[in-house]
C-alpha cells in the first residue's frame, strides 16, 4: 500500500497568512459515542507500519521527505457517517508549506478526500482519486489556523452521507460534497512537507465517534 506521494500540487500555495490567529481548543475528546480513539501511547498495529512515522512521546510522528506526504489509513473498521477530530502540532524546525490532515472517505491509498491546513494559515480541501490530486476547495487563507510555535491545532471533520462540515479550531471552514464509500469508509492522517525540507506533525488525541443527533434524529 503506497503511502508516500510527491507532493506537488497540495504544496504549492504558499500565501500570505492572516494575524490574530485563534488559540487552538485541543479538545478532542473521547465519549461514548466513540467507535475509536487513540492516544498514540503506542502504535497501534492498525495503522501499520512504515519507516516514516512513529509513536514518539505519546504522539503520532509523521515525517514526510522533502516535497512529499505521508498518508496512513486506519483499518480498525468500515464507518458510516464519523465525527472524527485529532489534535496537530507541527515541531520544530517550523517551516511554511507543511501541513497536516484528517482523511476520510478512504477506501485505499488511491482513493479518499484529504481536510489539510498549513503552516501558512491556510486550509483545503482534496480528493485522491485514482492515485491522482483533485482540488475540492482551493487553498486559502482560514484565521482559525494557531500558528504560535508547538500550538495545538484542532482539526475535526463531520460526515453526513454525501456532506462533510470541516472544522478548525471549533470553526467552521467550509460545508463540502463528495462521493463516500458505499460499503463504508476508512479514515486516517496525512502530513506534507514543503519542497526543500523534510517537516515533522505531530497528532495525538485521534477520535473517531458516530455522529451526534438531536432529538429528531437529525445529525
Amino acid at each position: 500500500m503506497i503511502r508516500l506521494v510527491r507532493f506537488c500540487v497540495a504544496a504549492a500555495a504558499f500565501g500570505m497568512a492572516i494575524c490574530g490567529a485563534q488559540a487552538a481548543m485541543a479538545a478532542c475528546q473521547m465519549t461514548d459515542r466513540a467507535a475509536f480513539s487513540d492516544k498514540f501511547d503506542t502504535l497501534d498495529s492498525t495503522w501499520g507500519e512504515y519507516e516514516n512515522y512513529r509513536v514518539e512521546d505519546g504522539k503520532l510522528v509523521i515525517t514526510p521527505p522533502a516535497g512529499y506526504n505521508t498518508a496512513t489509513i486506519n483499518t480498525a473498521s468500515l464507518y458510516d457517517d464519523v465525527d472524527v477530530c485529532v489534535e496537530m502540532t507541527v515541531l520544530d524546525p517550523i517551516t511554511k508549506g507543511t501541513c497536516g490532515s484528517i482523511i476520510v472517505w478512504g477506501i485505499d491509498y488511491d482513493n479518499y478526500y484529504s481536510f489539510q491546513v498549513s503552516t501558512d494559515g491556510e486550509a483545503s480541501f482534496w480528493r485522491r482519486q485514482r492515485g491522482r490530486w483533485l482540488s475540492q476547495v482551493a487553498w486559502q487563507e482560514f484565521d482559525a489556523y494557531n500558528k504560535d510555535p508547538g500550538a495545538v491545532n484542532e482539526l475535526k471533520v463531520v460526515t453526513e452521507g454525501n456532506k462533510a462540515k470541516l472544522y478548525l479550531n471549533g470553526k467552521l471552514f467550509k460545508e463540502v460534497r463528495g462521493q463516500p464509500p458505499k460499503d463504508g469508509q476508512q479514515v486516517g492522517l496525512l502530513a506534507c512537507s514543503p519542497n526543500d525540507v523534510s517537516a515533522k506533525v505531530a497528532f495525538d488525541n485521534f477520535v473517531v465517534d458516530e455522529p451526534q443527533k438531536d432529538e429528531s434524529g437529525n445529525k
